[in-house]
């Protein structure tokens, strides 16, 4: 009796854990900072990039919590937070959403966003691609931040990109949701 009370406690437990235990994994990430430092001189209008830098830090990194979950169909997805980096003079890559879509392959995660602003003569598009190298209790990898400009009233930088490495841990914590109707619902 004792025994078949244990086994519908663990078929109990099972069910509210979910198919495969692929649950959200939540990461403390440390990302490198954008900074004059590492930001090419391509990302300037010629003759304005910065020759010496006034003001260094050292050892600064920006937190982020970032979640990651395998979907169906071998969808992944990566929850970044907002993503808004000034890189240069160049377009600011901006891209407001909650959640990147991605592909896995070769024991790599690639996750890209893109966006695209359009005027009469010129077209921004900037993109942020997370290259997940290594992931398990730890996570491992690089973000390349990409802003291009093509059009005839594209001032001085065609194209400007930076890339920022990154590494974290995974924290044992779970995530929760919290719903808000929005009105007439």
């Amino acid at each position: 009796m004792r025994s078949l009370k244990w086994a519908v406690a663990v078929v109990a437990a099972t069910s509210f854990l979910g198919c495969g235990g692929n649950q959200p994994s939540i990461y403390r990430v440390a990302v490198q900072r954008v900074t004059a430092e590492n930001t090419p001189a391509g990302c300037y209008v010629p003759g304005q990039a910065p020759t010496t830098i006034n003001d260094k830090s050292t050892n600064l990194v920006d937190r982020q919590q970032w979640v990651l979950w395998e979907g169906i169909e071998d969808a992944v997805y990566l929850e970044p937070g907002n993503i808004n980096y000034n890189i240069g003079q160049a377009e600011n890559v901006a891209i407001s959403a909650d959640t990147i879509q991605g592909t896995k392959a070769d024991g790599k995660h690639t996750f890209t966003s893109e966006r695209t602003r359009s005027a009469p003569n010129e077209v921004y598009t900037t993109s942020a691609t997370y290259t997940i190298d290594k992931l398990g209790s730890t996570i491992e990898g690089a973000l390349l931040l990409r802003s291009v400009c093509t059009g005839a009233n594209c001032d001085f930088t065609t194209a400007c990109e930076v890339t920022l490495t990154y590494s974290g841990i995974k924290i044992d914590a779970d995530q929760f949701s919290v719903f808000t109707p929005s009105p007439g619902t």
